[in-house]
C-alpha cells in the first residue's frame, strides 16, 4: 500500500512539474475533447472486502473519455468512454487472496454547474462485468471464480491545474465509493 500511494504521488508530482510551462484557460469540458484518468478507488463493496484481518489494496483504474455531444440548451457536452481496473486483496491466514478485474463503459454529462473556469463538474452512469477470481485454501470447496455484470452511478469534479493536467475526484458505486486520480486532456 505505501509503495503504491508513493507512486501515485510521483505520478501527481511530476504531472505538476511536466505542464507547469503551460499557460491556464478555460477548461470547461467541450465536445472533442479527450481526456485519459488514472485513479484509486477506496471502499469496495461485497463479502469479505474489508479484510479486517488482512490487506486490500485500492481499486486501480485507468479511463478514457471523449466528449461527443453537445447540449447548448443546459451548457453541456456528454462523455463517452471506457475504464479498467483491479482490485487485489489477502488474507494473513489460510494463504487466501483474490482479484477483480472490471472492464466497463462510462457515459457522464459535464455541465458548468458553479462557473468556475478550471473546474469541470459531472455526472454518469459506468456498466461493464466485473471478473472475480479467488486463491482458497485446498482444504475450501468453495469455487470462488466468477463474472457478473457491474453497474453504477457516480458524480465527480476535475479540477485543471493547467490546460492539460488535472486532478479529479468521483462518488459513487461501480468502482468504489471514493475515487481520486490525475487526469490528461490530449
Amino acid at each position: 500500500m505505501k509503495k503504491i500511494t508513493k507512486i501515485f504521488v510521483a505520478i501527481i508530482a511530476v504531472g505538476i512539474l511536466a505542464s507547469a510551462q503551460m499557460s491556464v484557460k478555460g477548461q470547461a469540458f467541450e465536445k472533442g475533447d479527450m481526456v485519459g484518468n488514472v485513479g484509486l478507488g477506496f471502499g469496495w463493496y461485497g463479502y469479505g472486502y474489508g479484510l479486517g484481518s488482512g490487506s486490500a489494496l485500492p481499486f486501480i483504474s485507468v479511463s478514457l473519455e471523449k466528449g461527443f455531444f453537445d447540449i447548448p440548451s443546459i451548457n453541456s457536452v456528454i462523455s463517452i468512454g471506457g475504464l479498467a481496473g483491479l482490485k487485489h486483496g489477502s488474507y494473513g491466514f489460510e494463504n487466501y487472496s483474490f482479484n477483480d478485474i472490471v472492464i466497463a463503459a462510462r457515459g457522464a454529462i459535464h455541465a458548468d454547474i458553479f462557473k468556475v473556469e478550471k473546474l469541470d463538474t459531472y455526472a454518469g452512469v459506468i456498466a461493464g462485468l466485473r471478473i472475480h477470481n479467488e486463491n482458497l485454501p485446498e482444504s475450501s470447496f468453495y469455487d470462488g471464480d466468477y463474472t457478473h455484470l457491474l453497474g453504477g452511478a457516480f458524480i465527480g469534479t476535475r479540477y485543471y491545474f493547467t490546460e492539460k493536467f488535472a486532478v479529479y475526484g468521483e462518488l459513487g458505486a461501480g468502482t468504489g465509493y471514493l475515487n481520486l486520480g490525475v487526469s490528461l486532456k490530449f
